[in-house]
């Protein structure tokens, strides 16, 4: 397979002992062992800060994760986070969110940027959970049946950056077996 000079990132998170918020990183390992080619795929249950190592040397980093927000549930959302738009002035305003259980995606990417360690560009492929119940060990129904969506979505975004992304069926498959649905 001829990959192209960009390195591309797809980082999945999520803790699957909460419901819904294993859908990244279930869907990440879905990815990986379906066999997803010019893309690396790492897998973390939770974001710390300890993350941004995994992004060194990355051109583009494609973060899945649950977002929450004011939207129905099993809503997607691609955002681009750009992180030379946050001026030294406005850190301490968006780390103020940080805490001992909270370190997100837009944390990560402006850290990696402000420290030197990433200067390419970031996505966040969010869905809106259903579910964060402790020792839920369940992806809802509502974002089991959201996958196809939410898939177009990922190829739509990582086809850009030359990722070559195994189809659907598998995706389904392994998300099935990797998670309990």
């Amino acid at each position: 397979m001829k990959c192209n000079n960009v390195r591309t990132l797809v980082f999945g998170v999520g803790n699957r002992l909460r419901g819904d918020d294993g859908f990244g990183s279930c869907f990440a390992e879905a990815l990986k062992r379906c066999g997803i080619e010019c893309c690396d795929v790492i897998i973390v249950e939770t974001m710390h800060v300890y993350a941004i190592d995994y992004v060194k040397g990355y051109d583009v980093i494609i973060i899945l994760d649950v977002v929450l927000e004011d939207a129905p549930p099993g809503t997607i959302l691609v955002e681009e986070i750009n992180p030379s738009g946050i001026r030294d002035s406005e850190l301490v305003d968006e780390f103020k969110t940080v805490t001992a259980h909270y370190f997100g995606p837009h944390h990560l990417i402006i850290l990696a940027y402000k420290l030197g360690y990433f200067s390419g560009k970031a996505y966040l492929l969010g869905i809106v959970p259903a579910n964060l119940h402790p020792q839920q060990h369940v992806i809802s129904a509502t974002l089991r049946d959201s996958l196809p969506r939410y898939y177009e979505a990922f190829y739509e975004l990582a086809s850009k950056f030359s990722c070559k992304v195994p189809p659907l069926p598998c995706i389904e498959k392994v998300f099935e077996q990797v998670c309990i649905v």
